[in-house]
């Protein structure tokens, strides 16, 4: 009787939790196609970057085609000529994205001087940032003599599944006076864009391992928390914290309602699941093969239990042959 009440508890958990992947992570307009021209982006923001910063009377910025790499349009960022800067004075424009899934970010840039002189990397940098922390600066590399950077690649490694603020931005690395400042810097961006783990399909929310497959590895990792909570101050988005439709925010406990999650998506063996199920909470022999865990139990060990499952879990879906 005991099985038959786990097994409909599941199956109804199973029926009405809510399927949370979390989707590939992916930057909005990330090659400044879906408005067309734009004059000002100050009075007209571009879709999908929605904080646009730009100090008025130092830096200025449009959506053209005056270089493209991707579609038929670009953003271009520019400082003013005999304005006078201040050291990390920067116009820049963001957007909220999600890292999880993101191996890297990928994007196109030339950086312009007119009059044609060189770029001078002591007075402006292009810089990408992550929450306003710099991931990339041209001030790293030697400036082509066309200008441009194609296909720069910046490494990421998020685990979390909070947004992140992404900025392309232009920057004044020192002071200027208005009669020194007589160049003016274009930093032209396009083909913004992520590279997604798992062959660009990204993770699974239930991929706790992140190896691009949802198995009773990632099982029994939740299996070694069950039943923990996880208080806000502590760590409030606990990553085995599938399913908080239940549950009142701050707080979490991995109970069945995260197993119901990860059951959509995990690639259960079935009969082996069903065997260790009929003899679960029941007590049984001490010897009993499904017995597997005894370092919590106390004598005579008689109950097969997560503990048990959490052993059972971390050799699942092997063979002996693997184990040699």
């Amino acid at each position: 009787m005991k099985t038959v009440k786990f097994f409909t508890v599941v199956m109804i958990m199973l029926v009405m939790a809510q399927l949370t992947q979390a989707g590939v992570s992916s930057i909005v307009n990330g090659s400044f196609e879906d408005d067309g021209y734009i004059s000002d982006i100050t009075v007209k923001q571009p879709n999908g970057w929605s904080d646009v910063n730009i100090p008025a009377g130092k830096f200025a910025g449009y959506i053209s085609n005056d270089w493209v790499t991707d579609g038929s349009y670009n953003l271009t960022l520019y400082s003013f000529l005999y304005t006078g800067f201040e050291a990390n004075d920067i116009a820049m424009v963001s957007q909220e994205v999600f890292l999880t899934d993101v191996n890297e970010i990928i994007f196109d840039l030339n950086l312009q001087t007119y009059p044609l002189n060189s770029w001078d990397p002591a007075k402006r940098t292009a810089v990408v940032m992550i929450d306003g922390v710099e991931v990339w600066s041209s001030d790293d590399y030697q400036i082509p003599s066309d200008g441009e950077f194609r296909n720069q690649v910046i490494p990421v490694d998020v685990l979390d599944r909070e947004p992140h603020w992404l900025s392309l931005g232009l920057k004044a690395d020192m002071n200027e006076t208005p009669a020194v400042a007589n160049t003016l810097y274009y930093a032209l961006w396009d083909f913004v864009e992520f590279n997604c783990h798992c062959g660009g399909f990204g993770f699974f929310l239930e991929d706790f391992n992140r190896d691009c497959y949802v198995d009773m590895s990632d099982f029994g990792m939740m299996a070694n928390v069950w039943l923990n909570e996880f208080v806000s101050e502590d760590n409030p988005n606990n990553r085995y914290n599938l399913y908080r439709g239940d549950e009142i925010q701050p707080y979490g406990s991995i109970n069945f309602f995260d197993y119901a999650v990860f059951s959509n998506t995990s690639d259960i063996n079935i009969p082996d699941l069903k065997m260790f199920v009929e003899g679960w909470l029941q007590e049984v022999d001490i010897d009993n093969e499904y017995n597997l865990y005894h370092g919590d139990d106390v004598l005579p060990r008689l109950v097969i239990n997560f503990p048990d499952f959490a052993v059972f879990a971390d050799k699942w879906l092997q063979s002996s042959y693997d184990l040699d």
